[in-house]
């Protein structure tokens, strides 16, 4: 295997420096320029898992510092320990890519580890408002680390050759925020879904106005209806016609059904009240 440049310092702060240089110093070693872009993806992730336990740290002590829960944080300090040291002693780890977000990267880290040992300290004099305060900023912080491990890995791949492309790295580092608010958006449509599918109240009946029994059919009342349909009762066999006035259109309510009985009458029953226009006929004579 090919051996690394010495000029290259593997100190516990080594030098900061632009990925531009790196490529053009490593360009004649392509196996040696991809595996130290390998290595600063895998540094991506490491730092991602990093920020996701120390949410669910701080999740698992909101939720159980009533209950007497501590048992649990210290074995996942001890995690994040663990994978800080490997990290730590990997001989291909690369530092940020400019002073300018290595501070923002440190001073993000530090205002959660802040935040988490002050609220650790101040269990029984800490308010609710105080613990939503530091919720609130580890979830900043928390996304603009995902930001920034975004488009570093997006830089690095577009170095490589174009290969790869931006839409696949984005959903392999997806943000937690971006998770949350998609939930809240699964949830909507299924709401809204619920009340499609619940079914449409029906119109109440109206009072009936009046009854007539006749042996005419059909019977001439001076209107016009229109046919709204048929039953046949399963007891006695008679058949019922559903009529409505030819004005519904127009805003008139008026409904009668005519019940066969099987002595030959038939039962007619009205509901409603007719408008002034209905029942009038305009008659032409063109002689």
């Amino acid at each position: 295997m090919t051996e690394i440049t010495p000029n290259i310092n593997f100190k516990n702060d080594p030098p900061l420096y632009d990925l531009q240089e790196v490529i053009q110093q490593y360009q004649s070693q392509p196996e040696l320029l991809k595996l130290i872009l390998t290595s600063k993806v895998e540094e991506d992730k490491r730092r991602a898992e990093e920020a996701k336990l120390r949410a669910k740290e701080l999740d698992l002590y909101f939720q159980h510092k009533e209950k007497k829960s501590h048992k649990i944080l210290p074995s996942i300090s001890s995690t994040l320990r663990k994978n800080r040291s490997s990290s730590a002693s990997s001989p291909y780890a690369i530092p940020p890519l400019s002073s300018h977000s290595s501070q923002q990267t440190s001073a993000s880290s530090a205002a959660a580890y802040r935040s988490y040992h002050s609220s650790i300290s101040s269990t029984s004099s800490s308010s609710g408002s105080v613990s939503s305060l530091s919720e609130l900023e580890e979830e900043e912080d928390i996304h603009m680390d995902h930001q920034q491990r975004r488009h570093s890995a997006a830089a690095a791949m577009l170095a490589m050759g174009g290969a790869a492309n931006v839409e696949t790295i984005s959903n392999a580092y997806p943000s937690p925020i971006d998770e949350h608010y998609s939930d809240e958006k699964e949830e909507t449509t299924t709401e809204e879904d619920e009340d499609m599918s619940k079914p449409r109240r029906r119109r109440e009946m109206q009072a009936i106005t009046k009854i007539v029994e006749t042996r005419e059919f059909p019977y001439i009342d001076n209107y016009f209806w229109k046919n709204n349909g048929n039953t046949v009762q399963k007891k006695t066999g008679c058949k019922s016609i559903y009529y409505k006035c030819s004005n519904s259109n127009k805003g008139c309510s008026v409904n009668k059904t005519v019940t066969a009985r099987p002595n030959g009458e038939y039962l007619i029953k009205y509901r409603g009240c007719h408008l002034q226009e209905c029942g009038r006929v305009e008659r032409i004579r063109d002689l």
